[in-house]
C-alpha cells in the first residue's frame, strides 16, 4: 500500500519548500520501494512513468525500471531535475549539444546508487540519458519544478534532435 503520509510530507515540502529543503526532505523521509506498492509498473518493453504529483509549479513522477532500460539522450525543456535512486543503480551519461555539428558531445559519466540524488540545472542545451544497472528492476523518483510537457530528444544512428511530447504510463 501506498505510504500516502510520506508521499504527501514529500509533496508538502516541494510545493512550499526551497530545493535545499527538499533535498534534505526527501533524505530525511528515507522512502523505499515499500512506500510506493500499488504504484508501481513494470514493463519489458520499456521504463514506465507514473505520476504521484503535478501541478503548475512541478511534477512528481514514479519511473520503474527493468534491467538494461535506458533513456534516450535527452534535454529537460530547460526545467530543473531531481532524479532519486529509491531502489537500484542507475547510471547517467551527461551531453552538450555542438551548436556548430548539431552532433552530441559527451561531457561525463558517474554513477547514481540507491539512496543518492542527481541534480540537473535549467539549461536546454544540456542533455543525458540514464540506464537501469542493477541485475534487476530499479526505481526512481523525478521531480521537476516546472512540469515537463515535451522535451527534445537525439537519436544515435540518425544523428538527428525532435521534439517529443511526454505523457504517463501510469496516473
Amino acid at each position: 500500500m501506498v505510504n500516502t503520509d510520506k508521499i504527501n510530507e514529500l509533496i508538502n515540502c516541494i510545493s512550499t519548500c526551497d530545493k535545499d529543503s527538499y533535498i534534505e526532505k526527501i533524505k530525511f523521509l528515507s522512502l523505499t520501494k515499500k512506500d510506493f506498492e500499488g504504484k508501481i509498473n513494470f514493463s519489458e518493453k520499456k521504463y514506465t512513468r507514473t505520476c504521484l504529483a503535478k501541478n503548475n509549479g512541478f511534477e512528481l513522477i514514479l519511473l520503474a525500471w527493468t534491467k538494461g532500460q535506458k533513456t534516450p539522450i535527452h534535454n529537460h525543456d530547460g526545467k530543473e531535475c531531481f532524479v532519486f535512486a529509491l531502489d537500484g543503480d542507475f547510471e547517467e551519461v551527461c551531453y552538450t549539444l555542438d551548436s556548430q555539428s548539431q552532433k552530441m558531445k559527451k561531457e561525463n559519466a558517474s554513477i547514481l546508487k540507491k539512496g543518492e540524488l542527481a541534480y540537473t540545472e535549467e539549461n536546454e542545451k544540456e542533455f543525458h540519458s540514464i540506464e537501469n544497472l542493477s541485475e534487476g528492476n530499479a526505481l526512481s523518483i523525478h521531480l521537476y519544478r516546472k512540469p515537463i510537457e515535451s522535451c527534445l530528444v537525439y537519436d544515435e544512428q540518425s544523428e538527428e534532435i525532435a521534439s517529443k511530447n511526454l505523457s504517463f504510463d501510469f496516473e
